[in-house]
């Protein structure tokens, strides 16, 4: 990638991460996934293998359709409206035209859709956003680790 698609990349961090603080605080993060961090994590290794958005949404879609107690998470509804799940809002953001990633791959490679440069942006963004979701995460709900050892009580169990 060139110099200047890295730079401009780099200037989306900002909104990238208010993106991503939005996002979160739409839900209570202590109902989806009940405070524990993993499923995002998973979705952010996911992305950092990724070569496209879809690969992610994907991802995260067939995470929801598992019926799984822990899985049902995905499937939370926002604190205002109660009507959007946690999965769609991501996906949303992912791959929406006006979500945070697709506006901002937009804004740097204009509007040549399909193009390799506009998938290699957009995973780079996606990756860059999953990265500051599951750090604001962690912000909103910290782990309580015991002073002995170190653990968290989910890590104990």
């Amino acid at each position: 990638m060139e110099p200047r698609i890295r730079l401009d990349i780099d200037k989306k961090q900002g909104a990238l991460v208010k993106a991503a603080q939005g996002l979160l605080d739409e839900f209570d993060m202590m109902e989806v996934f009940h405070g524990k961090e993993h499923p995002l994590r998973n979705v952010l290794n996911v992305s950092l293998s990724a070569q496209c958005v879809e690969v992610v949404t994907n991802f995260v879609r067939y995470q929801c359709g598992r019926v799984e107690h822990e899985n049902a998470s995905w499937r939370k509804l926002d604190k205002k409206t109660n009507k959007r799940m946690f999965a769609d809002a991501l996906v949303h953001a992912l791959e929406a035209d006006n979500g945070a990633v697709k506006t901002h791959t937009k804004d740097i490679v204009g509007q040549a859709g399909g193009t390799d440069l506009e998938r290699e942006v957009a995973a780079q963004l996606a990756r860059q956003f999953m990265g500051y979701l599951v750090r604001y995460h962690r912000y909103l709900v910290p782990a309580k680790r015991s002073p002995r050892t170190g653990r968290t009580s989910a890590e104990r169990s």
